[in-house]
């Protein structure tokens, strides 16, 4: 769902690209990779390894459905284990944060930073909601296993408002401005941390 409009013909970075992009930084820095698919680059484990083991932060976003593949690689699956810092799971309905949950409470037990992104002027209030229990249905598990633990809330599931990018193929998606009830009604929903991008606030 890359709005930039991005297609299967387009060609990976080279690896020695992404090398010398890192290598223009100072430790320390946070590297967002999205796409399209991260995990579809054919050197995504190198990529990770090789931001972290330079002092920075890799963090990248994924779909769903994009889990199955991840537990089914031994080689992605180690990489984000040893080398990612934060996982952003793009989802549209209750059902998808389901088939992810596993997967969300194994990287929370981890230390990993999870962040449930939507885009609530295209699914919706009443499906924003029903992601949002889900994802406090997921944290109060966390809470259940980690009562001792005084971070437990700061490693909990968070959520990432996103506004519609109003560029390439979101240009066409038809979506709906939130009024301010409703726009109450999903951060009431939000019972832990939740963010949002500058495309939410100006829409």
């Amino acid at each position: 769902f890359c709005y930039m409009a991005s297609t299967p013909k387009g060609k990976h970075a080279e690896l020695r690209d992404v090398y010398h992009i890192v290598g223009k930084f100072n430790n320390k820095t946070e590297f967002a990779l999205g796409g399209g698919n991260v995990l579809l680059h054919p050197n995504f484990s190198e990529i990770v390894r090789h931001i972290h083991t330079r002092e920075h932060i890799a963090n990248i976003t994924i779909r769903y459905d994009d889990v199955e593949t991840i537990n089914e690689n031994k080689d992605i699956k180690c990489a984000i284990n040893k080398y990612v810092s934060g996982i952003g799971i793009s989802v549209q309905k209750e059902s998808d944060v389901d088939e992810a949950k596993d997967f969300i409470i194994e990287m929370l037990n981890l230390g990993k930073h999870i962040s449930l992104h939507i885009i609530p002027e295209i699914i919706g209030v009443e499906k924003s909601v029903a992601i949002l229990n889900k994802m406090n249905d997921i944290n109060t598990i966390i809470y259940n296993e980690n009562k001792n633990n005084q971070s437990w809330e700061y490693n909990s599931c968070k959520v990432l408002f996103l506004g519609l990018k109003q560029s390439g193929r979101a240009k066409n998606i038809e979506h709906k401005l939130l009024t301010e009830d409703e726009l109450c009604e999903i951060i009431e929903a939000s019972k832990y941390q939740y963010n949002v991008d500058t495309s939410f606030i100006n829409t």
